[in-house]
């Protein structure tokens, strides 16, 4: 191999390390500035109860956008923990004197700070201010929501347990259940159990046997009815009914009374009430002729009860009294 060749093979290996030292460098560049290594950030204070779920590298979350980190833990004069956050200049405008910082701790998923600002107007915060962070538990608010469910289960499972047992009253209605289908298995049908009667069950399906009869019957006798209610209407009000005929008889008298003059009608009702007075006089003499009656008959009575007694052989109780 000559010298030129290798010089060749000299500037590619040269030229190769060059360029991947520059990516490497541009991708170093870009990964810090990706990092805000290069960007002037600010630093805010949070006051936390307790450090549990907080940890370095933590984000800090603006309308679900990632603006910041927890960069820093520690603790105050009072044992409570403080915690530093780091947000780029660029995203420092979103936290304000009146914003709030809270720890979400979803029941899925990693734990995160959420950043809250409802009033922009508030101004930013002053560089000793510490915000105090509160803390939205998903889960222990998920034990606290399941706690009631938990209780009922078991107060469930307690009163299951009680209808299983053998004295319970499940297991009683399984052995009324079993000795009711053992009765109903050695009879040959419900009545006969619940009757335990065997003649009355036969006389009770001789009469189910004679049903269709009773009621061929009964259909008979309905027509018949029905057949004499038809001709007695027809006899009653048919055209030559018994009401028809009154009231041709009552036309013809109303007719008669029309054609009868006034003077026929005084002369008719004066008879009338000549008859009725002559009537009346008849009826009066009446007591009078009864009264006659009587007397002729005491005086009979007492002729002869003198005759007997003038007769021999005569009996005092043998005559009696004209009625």
């Amino acid at each position: 191999m000559d010298s030129a060749e290798f010089d060749k093979i000299k500037f590619k290996v040269g030229l190769l390390v060059v360029i991947f030292a520059f990516i490497t460098v541009a991708s170093l560049i870009l990964f810090a500035i990706k990092k805000d290594y290069f960007e002037n950030t600010h630093h805010f204070m949070l006051l936390s109860r307790a450090s549990e779920e907080l940890h370095e590298g933590m984000p800090v979350l603006f309308s679900g956008v990632r603006i910041g980190v927890l960069s820093d833990l520690d603790l105050n004069d009072e044992g409570h923990v403080l915690a530093t956050i780091k947000i780029p200049e660029r995203h420092a405008q979103w936290v304000r004197r009146s914003s709030t910082f809270t720890l979400d701790k979803p029941f899925i998923g990693e734990s995160k700070i959420v950043l809250d600002s409802k009033k922009m107007e508030s101004g930013p915060p002053a560089e000793s201010q510490v915000f105090e962070m509160g803390v939205v538990d998903d889960i222990n608010e998920v034990i606290k929501r399941t706690r009631p469910i938990i209780d009922r289960i078991d107060r469930v499972a307690g009163n299951i347990e009680n209808i299983t047992r053998e004295t319970g009253a499940l297991s009683r209605s399984l052995n009324n259940i079993h000795t009711l289908s053992s009765q109903l298995a050695q009879k040959t049908s419900l009545l006969d159990m619940v009757t335990d009667d065997k003649q009355a069950v036969l006389a009770l399906n001789q009469s189910l046997r004679r049903m269709p009869e009773l009621i061929g019957r009964y259909e008979a006798l309905s027509t018949d009815m029905q057949s004499l209610i038809r001709d007695t209407r027809h006899v009653a009000v048919g055209p030559k009914g018994s009401m028809m005929r009154v009231n041709k008889l009552l036309d013809e008298v109303l007719l008669d009374l029309q054609k009868m003059d006034v003077g026929q009608m005084n002369a008719l009702l004066a008879n009338a009430a000549k008859a009725s007075t002559d009537v009346a006089k008849a009826t009066a003499d009446l007591p009078l002729l009864r009264q006659q009656v009587d007397d002729s008959v005491a005086r009979w009575n007492l002729l002869l009860k003198k005759a007997n007694a003038v007769m021999p052989g005569h009996d005092n109780g043998a005559v009696e009294d004209l009625p």
